[in-house]
């Protein structure tokens, strides 16, 4: 699936998804809990406990494959160790840069398929600015639920007159402005098809109906679980699936990604225990927000060599950007 066929059956769902709220219905009680854990579950931790087979994919020589504990798991698990640990030194420096990366990473796997020159300075800014927008209408439009996890560990004025509101509209309004203008200049400039410009523009305007419209847990549930991780997902397979030229089965697929979601979900279990035991003081969502970006540090760096070796593939033309899209 390429896509414009993502944007349209993605926008579908979401569309389904917001009817109840704009009816004004009443949804069963904990009816978004379940959504969120249904949607980590299938795909929200899925997609990224496949790095293991992505990086061997991406390895040139036959030599590497052999030593995947030293070349691949060991890097790996240092980067998660050090996140967790930058965590209890440095807070606040550690959320501001897990949002830097989670931004570029959103951006990047939403618009990699445009068929952007090397070394074009417009894409990072773009993967950047998109990235931004979604994160800050996202914290923006829930900001009540959000300050309260957030306030279990900074004692930031989070009050909407305050200074870290300001900031948060300005990011949301700046990096909004930003993506369409650079969606609009690859337009203009024959990279992006009118097609594509035109979809990328309605799913900024889809995804915010989305935060506007619904509970936190629905929309991040809708967006990091659909828009995000299935999108990755399918990125993963077709990127996979050529491998010795041959077709790679949907059944092996899912072998390859279930031992290390399971060992998440384990590991994301050990951690809300501890922190009942010790009876810590921070927000249990706050500690899957810890969680998830010890995990997204590594994923996101593996994710890139990808993302290049797909970019690499895809020649810088509008002809190109358009069949590599439709």
């Amino acid at each position: 699936m390429v896509a414009s066929r993502q944007n349209l059956y993605f926008g579908i769902i979401t569309l389904i998804v917001l009817l109840p709220y704009l009816l004004g219905w009443s949804l069963p009680l904990g009816f978004d809990t379940w959504i969120l854990i249904f949607s980590l579950a299938i795909t929200g931790i899925p997609h990224g406990a496949i790095d293991h087979v992505i990086f061997l994919k991406n390895q040139e020589e036959k030599s590497k494959k052999n030593n995947l504990i030293k070349s691949f798991f060991t890097p790996y698990l240092i980067m998660v160790g050090v996140t967790f640990g930058l965590w209890l030194f440095i807070p606040q420096t550690m959320f501001c840069f897990f949002l830097a990366v989670a931004a570029y990473h959103f951006g990047q796997s939403q618009l990699y398929y445009i068929s952007i020159p090397k070394g074009y300075h417009k894409k990072t800014l773009l993967y950047i600015s998109w990235g931004t927008f979604i994160l800050a209408t996202l914290w923006l439009f829930h900001w009540q639920e959000q300050s309260i996890i957030i306030s279990s560990v900074f004692s930031w004025n989070l009050q909407p007159t305050g200074l870290i509101y300001k900031i948060v509209f300005s990011a949301m309004v700046a990096s909004g402005v930003i993506s369409v203008s650079i969606l609009f200049y690859f337009f203009r400039s024959g990279i992006l098809s009118a097609k594509m410009f035109a979809q990328e523009c309605a799913v900024l305007m889809v995804l915010v109906a989305l935060f506007y419209f619904t509970s936190p847990f629905i929309a991040f549930a809708i967006y990091f679980g659909l828009w995000h991780a299935t999108r990755v997902i399918i990125t993963e397979y077709y990127f996979l699936k050529n491998e010795k030229g041959e077709p790679l089965s949907v059944l092996s697929f899912i072998k390859s990604f279930l031992p290390f979601s399971l060992l998440s979900f384990l590991g994301l279990g050990l951690l809300f225990w501890l922190s009942k035991v010790f009876q810590a003081s921070i927000s249990p969502f706050m500690l899957f927000l810890i969680f998830i970006s010890a995990l997204t540090m590594p994923h996101a760096y593996f994710m890139e060599r990808m993302y290049k070796f797909l970019g690499s593939s895809i020649k810088p033309s509008s002809a190109s950007s358009s069949l590599q899209a439709s």
